[in-house]
């Protein structure tokens, strides 16, 4: 994975301008081969100044691929008479990992799932056991299904597999598995992105693991009902999270560009469904999974 990084210096008073047009242009960036993800942050003492970073599979992707395309055409058109100076971009690698480190597993969960609540019942085991790091990452896996135009969730199952009631007898087993409490909610219809934007809100706030995992619980291992915003605050606020600020972080733009640029990233990297794990380019889909992530980090070790 390659970071672009570009300093965006807007011209005065053209700020507000500048990102209305980016977010006509948001769509011919994510659409392009190879593009992973992307943000656009506006400076504290800059007003007039962004800082755009794009996350490219490879550096050809971006030099060669999208800005020889005709979508760059209209990317220019839309944006590029906002800057002065023009900017200058840079790109950048991960750093090589010493041997020994620990290998980062990214674990894109969604709170109101009930495999990613018992894949996240395993996380704490799975750092323990091979030494890696797991970044938790909300989704919402609704948008991800949406990005593939595909939901088998949707009308009448497609097969067995996801009947409602074997679907949850399951989750019963697999919990028992585990050891970990399991209840189904009472009421299928709560609010799963609300749920999500709770838990992008405490990965904006650095404490997107253990939110997480409360989250998580609150839904498919308690009997707290309904599952609301008045839950999402109360968590916060068991960890010191300001309630308040909590609450309006939540309702930020921010916070919905983010949880978006989530589905968007996790789908073009092939993912269609949650819980989906990430080993570097390799992924595991699945809580069932978990067994063959966790031999592979083993065989690593070794």
């Amino acid at each position: 994975m390659i970071l672009e990084s570009a300093v965006l210096d807007v011209k005065p008073g053209q700020a507000m301008a500048f990102e209305e047009a980016f977010g006509r242009a948001r769509s011919i960036l994510a659409a392009a081969d190879g593009h992973l993800s992307h943000e656009l942050r506006r400076s504290i003492e800059k007003p007039d100044r962004y800082l755009l970073l794009v996350r490219w599979r490879t550096l050809e992707d971006h030099t060669e691929g999208f800005r020889r395309s005709a979508a760059y055409q209209g990317w220019k058109e839309l944006l590029h008479h906002f800057y002065d100076p023009f900017p200058a971009v840079e790109h950048f690698e991960s750093l090589a990992k010493p041997a020994g480190s620990a290998r980062e597993v990214e674990f894109f969960y969604a709170p109101a799932s009930r495999d990613s609540y018992l894949a996240a019942s395993q996380m704490p085991a799975l750092e323990a056991e091979t030494g890696c790091r797991v970044e938790w990452r909300p989704v919402n896996g609704v948008e991800i299904r949406a990005l593939r135009g595909r939901d088998p969730f949707a009308d009448a199952p497609v097969s067995g597999q996801y009947d409602w009631g074997y679907r949850r007898l399951d989750a019963e087993r697999w919990a028992d598995h585990y050891g970990v409490p399991f209840r189904e909610p009472p009421d299928r219809g709560f609010d799963f992105r609300l749920l999500a934007s709770a838990a992008t809100v405490a990965e904006r706030l650095g404490r997107a693991a253990d939110y997480g995992w409360r989250l998580c619980s609150a839904v498919y291992g308690s009997g707290e009902w309904p599952l609301d915003e008045a839950v999402c605050l109360r968590i916060a606020q068991e960890l010191g999270l300001e309630p308040a600020s909590f609450a309006s972080m939540l309702r930020d733009r921010e916070t919905g560009r983010q949880l978006a640029e989530a589905a968007r990233e996790a789908h073009a990297r092939g993912a269609f469904g949650v819980p989906t794990f990430f080993l570097g380019p390799e992924m595991f889909w699945g809580n069932d999974r978990i067994a063959i992530l966790r031999d592979g980090l083993l065989q690593e070790g070794a």
